[in-house]
């Protein structure tokens, strides 16, 4: 890769998924969309799919914009036939779609929001890795996005910690069951990362933010291209032999211990 003058990374000559099909869920904003970019930027077909509707990555004919509810089995079904029916092939698939609580005692916690967490966040994810598990090439690679809160415990996040240990479990399961198919899953844990589902509570509060940069041994926030560049890479014939496992984005976040923040209203999307 080469080096802009402001020092960024281009990707502009690096095409490690030409003419590649990738589907990106949670694909219209923050990580997923992030994720989705980079897809393009190295020559992949992209296929993004949110409950909102958005605008394709990419150029007409290498880019399409699909919009379906991830906890919906025939949408999931609908949209995984519609990227194989579109380019003929499925390479690679980020499960990027999920949704937080914000910060609410265990004794308080509605059921309901449990539920909703949960079925996003797992189920969703599930779903997807069910149906593109099918289609996938061989070859092919899942890309589940979970979080330090798979492993680091947070108090008064009780449905996000503990669906995004879930979906690190996920991960190796999957792992074992497509390996027949020539098919690896892997999971990247991210720390925190300016998104729209951080910025109400944390990236956007100031005085919060300071806080939890405090536990982030790098001392900055993450982007979601941070998070996007160890996608990409895990999900290259660079990292053909890495499958079951979940690596970290997350500025050495999980060497500390999560801070304690304030009660904030719930996040509706990453």
């Amino acid at each position: 890769m080469s080096r802009g003058a402001d020092g960024a990374e281009s990707v502009a000559a690096v095409r490690r998924f030409a003419d590649r099909a990738a589907l990106v869920t949670g694909g219209a904003s923050g990580i997923g969309r992030g994720v989705a970019e980079r897809l393009a930027a190295e020559g992949a077909l992209v296929a993004t799919l949110d409950q909102v509707r958005h605008d394709p990555v990419g150029s007409e004919g290498r880019a399409v914009a699909l919009t379906a509810d991830v906890t919906v089995e025939s949408q999931v079904a609908e949209a995984v036939t519609r990227v194989v029916d579109t380019w003929g092939r499925l390479d690679v698939v980020v499960n990027a779609a999920g949704v937080g609580a914000g910060v609410v005692p265990l004794t308080e916690l509605d059921l309901d929001v449990w539920r909703t967490v949960m079925s996003v966040n797992v189920d969703g994810a599930m779903l997807v890795s069910k149906h593109a598990g099918r289609a996938l090439a061989a070859g092919g690679v899942v890309v589940n996005i979970a979080s330090v809160n798979a492993e680091q415990p947070a108090k008064g996040m009780a449905p996000y910690c503990v669906s995004k240990a879930a979906l690190a479990m996920l991960t190796r399961v999957s792992a074992l069951d497509l390996a027949p198919r020539d098919v690896r899953v892997v999971a990247v844990a991210p720390g925190l990362v300016d998104t729209p589902m951080t910025r109400p509570g944390v990236t956007g509060v100031p005085e919060t933010l300071r806080s939890m940069l405090e536990s982030v041994p790098l001392g900055r926030i993450g982007r979601p291209q941070d998070v996007a560049a160890l996608v990409c890479f895990l999900a290259s014939e660079e990292a053909s032999f890495i499958t079951g496992t979940t690596v970290s984005a997350d500025g050495g976040m999980g060497l500390r211990g999560y801070p304690d923040r304030p009660g904030v209203p719930p996040p509706t999307a990453c």
